[in-house]
């Protein structure tokens, strides 16, 4: 699987909903929650049977993650100092946890096929696709193409696709619309003066 570095994003942006507001991940759950329903989880089961200190462990795992990611990130698109060591070393050890994968032979009608297993994950293999996201983001993506959301308040990380590479809100329904609101208040202002 090659995880898709929009992924990586995706992750950052749970710190809070469009246009700001509180993070998006208050409890353990709510990280078993965002997995399961990203649809990342190598081995779904073991999300599923998480106890709830290993779901403690996930959570503080992956604000670690979440935090290194965003320095990381912001200083790539920033163009400033080099990579911080720390937040190098917690990405390097997510991409170190990948799930192991094995391959089988199987005899089936008319031939032979391959099926592909994964072995039951552990907590600490769980946020390896988001590592890879990661990962990928960082080596081959334009770091013009990803921004933080220009509109006040909003945190949020997007990648501009758009043609002419002009775009600057996370979401146009939401901070975008908020910003279009705000100028033409000003405007009216102004013009009833």
């Amino acid at each position: 699987m090659n995880p898709d570095p929009a992924l990586a994003l995706a992750f950052l942006n749970t710190s809070g909903p469009p246009g700001g507001g509180p993070d998006l991940w208050t409890a353990p759950e709510d990280v078993r929650a965002w997995l399961a329903d990203e649809g990342i989880a190598a081995d779904p089961e073991a999300l599923a049977d998480l106890t709830l200190p290993d779901l403690r462990v996930l959570f503080d795992d992956a604000l670690r993650l979440r935090h290194a990611l965003t320095d990381l990130v912001g200083r790539w698109t920033a163009r400033s100092a080099p990579a911080p060591t720390m937040a190098l070393m917690e990405l390097n050890r997510r991409l170190a946890a990948r799930p192991r994968r094995g391959l089988e032979l199987a005899a089936g009608s008319g031939g032979f096929e391959i099926h592909q297993h994964v072995a039951r994950a552990s907590v600490s293999e769980l946020l390896a696709p988001i590592a890879e996201a990661g990962a990928l983001l960082l080596a081959e993506g334009v770091p013009a193409r990803v921004r933080r959301c220009a509109a006040a308040g909003c945190t949020r990380w997007f990648l501009d696709t758009s043609k002419n590479q002009q775009r600057r809100w996370c979401s146009m329904a939401v901070c975008g619309n908020r910003a279009k609101v705000s100028a033409h208040h000003r405007r009216s202002r102004k013009g009833s003066r």
